[in-house]
């Protein structure tokens, strides 16, 4: 019904001129406190599942979201945990200030931190 009244443009039909994209893909490898963490998260999945906790306590829900959390840093979950330099964001960050470094006022960046999940590996 939208599309009746309405004058939709897209990039093939304005030919607008796109910037080069380059993707960076790294794979960060777990921390010891994000191993820990995650082992406690199995836990709590372990209690949800066997219907040990409430659900408006805990949830699976719950435990993926913080999963994600501890994914990218564990300081997300605890801040007082130590700033580990293999974190998926301090690995982005020093990518990006080492590219800033290089180009500085030669380009403009527009950085994205994406979660991603394949399998049983997290990009």
């Amino acid at each position: 019904m939208f599309k009746e009244c309405a004058d939709i443009k897209t990039a093939d039909t304005l030919n607008l001129p796109t910037p080069e994209v380059e993707f960076i893909n790294v794979v960060a490898e777990p921390t010891e406190h994000q191993k820990e963490m995650i082992k406690e998260l199995s836990e709590r999945a372990k209690l949800v599942r066997d219907r040990r906790v409430d659900s408006t306590e805990d949830n699976m829900l719950r435990i993926t979201g913080d999963g994600r959390k501890i994914g990218l840093d564990q300081r997300l979950m605890n801040p007082l945990l130590p700033d580990e330099e293999n974190t998926k964001v301090n690995m982005c960050v020093n990518n990006i200030f080492g590219r800033f470094l290089r180009h500085t006022f030669q380009r403009y960046y527009l950085f994205f931190l994406q979660r991603i999940n394949i399998g049983n590996v997290f990009y």
